[in-house]
């Protein structure tokens, strides 16, 4: 049989070009030119597929660096934007903090104080050497603590643990007790009972009413005392904030007979990276073919040039840089800084309404969408995800059941090879053995 072909339905003989017309060759024939080109049509198909999957593959990556840029410039902007472009900083003489501790906010003004610690804040205290476990066991009756006059009792006949732990777990748990707090030292092996005032303060003073707690070594509350320009002022704690408008000063250390003074200047410094930090987060901006980028930078830089401001420079390649003359700028006039960028018109704002045209959605434009531009556009892509896995689902349906049918063609074929034999066999009973 295997020098017999089937072509156009009609089987020639290879050796001697005669050939059998045969109904059933040319039905075997057909199917192979089916199979084929449906192998052809398959093969495209999933090329075709492919291809688009990478061609939106490209694009969604493209639309996910750009939501990702103009994110990362937005939270840039938005932190210069709640952070002062002018930087003060507090020289004082006591740099290492061993007295006092020196913090401002923007509402500090520049401007030298001299503070004298005269006293220190401290909480009350009571020590109870002397009680034990002994005593607290056979102890009955009421124990009332009370601070800020406000008091609580404790029934030192039904505590469930009649130890000094016992005790001290009472108190501490007590739904009334608004400012105490039991301690255990562990020296020695001894343990000692004691009580103390959450807070510092003379009105932080406790009042102990008890046949069980007396004879306590006692610290007494104390109020923090100090001499701010030479005038006297108090405090529950060792923390006075806004003190001189926009400072706090934490005392930690009596100062004797040397005040300490201080002083907020301007730190051009800080100041040159607050403005540097713009300067890079623009240039972060890499639009890399992107029209959308290319369209922002070209508006930020508009919006630069009509500031005419002399603190940052346009380069010719397009990126910023910052002016050479900006410490010069910053003597002469350093709150001019603070309305260049920070103002309700500054750069910084103008730069992120800029931004607003592409994550907020458009005000009052009815019968439009209330997504914004890049919601928009993501949206476009998830649906376009969805049609073509939907697509590559079909294709993949369709190759599973062509694969099915291929081997079931190759099954019928097999059996019919054997059927040609047979007829060969049959009908050309010379030829059996070619």
């Amino acid at each position: 049989m295997d020098h017999f072909n089937i072509v156009r339905g009609i089987m020639v003989d290879s050796i001697s070009g005669f050939k059998i017309d045969n109904p059933e060759f040319k039905k075997q024939a057909e199917e192979m030119a089916k199979n084929q080109f449906y192998a052809q049509s398959v093969s495209l198909k999933n090329v075709s597929l492919k291809n688009e999957r990478k061609i939106f593959q490209a694009e969604e990556n493209r639309w996910g660096e750009f939501q990702k840029t103009l994110e990362t410039f937005r939270a840039d902007l938005n932190v210069l934007n709640n952070a002062d472009m002018v930087q003060n900083s507090v020289i004082s003489s006591d740099p290492q903090e061993k007295y006092v501790k020196i913090s401002h906010d923007s509402k500090a003004i520049r401007s030298s104080h001299t503070v004298d610690v005269l006293a220190l804040a401290s909480e009350h205290k009571i020590i109870y050497k002397s009680l034990d476990d002994d005593q607290i066991a056979k102890a009955s009756g009421l124990l009332t603590l009370a601070i800020n006059s406000k008091s609580f009792e404790i029934d030192l006949s039904a505590l469930q643990n009649k130890t000094l732990e016992g005790l001290q777990q009472a108190i501490n748990t007590h739904p009334d007790n608004k400012g105490i707090v039991a301690l255990i030292y562990r020296l020695d092996g001894k343990k000692t009972f004691s009580l103390a005032s959450s807070e510092s303060g003379v009105a932080n003073t406790m009042s102990v009413t008890s046949s069980l707690l007396t004879g306590g070594e006692e610290r007494q509350a104390q109020d923090a005392h100090i001499n701010i320009d030479g005038q006297a002022t108090s405090n529950p704690s060792n923390q006075f904030d806004d003190i001189v408008s926009g400072f706090s000063i934490e005392l930690k250390k009596l100062t004797g007979s040397s005040p300490v003074s201080f002083s907020l200047s301007l730190d051009t410094s800080a100041t040159t990276q607050q403005v540097e930090k713009f300067v890079q987060a623009y240039n972060a901006l890499d639009a890399a073919g992107n029209d959308h980028i290319i369209n922002l930078k070209r508006s930020c830089l508009n919006e630069i040039r009509e500031l005419k401001t002399r603190v940052v420079q346009i380069e010719r390649s397009g990126k910023l840089t910052v002016d050479k003359n900006l410490a010069t700028l910053l003597k002469q006039n350093p709150n001019a800084l603070t309305t260049i960028f920070n103002g309700e018109n500054g750069l910084v704002n103008r730069m992120i309404n800029k931004l607003s045209v592409y994550f907020d959605p458009p005000k009052n434009i009815k019968g439009k969408s209330s997504e914004s531009f890049i919601q928009l556009n993501l949206r476009r892509l998830a649906e376009k995800d969805k049609e073509l896995t939907a697509k590559e689902k079909a294709h993949q349906t369709a190759l599973e059941k062509f694969k099915e049918e291929s081997e079931k063609r190759l099954r019928q074929n097999a059996i019919n090879e054997l059927k040609n034999k047979r007829f060969v066999e049959t009908h050309f009973p010379s030829r059996r053995n070619y």
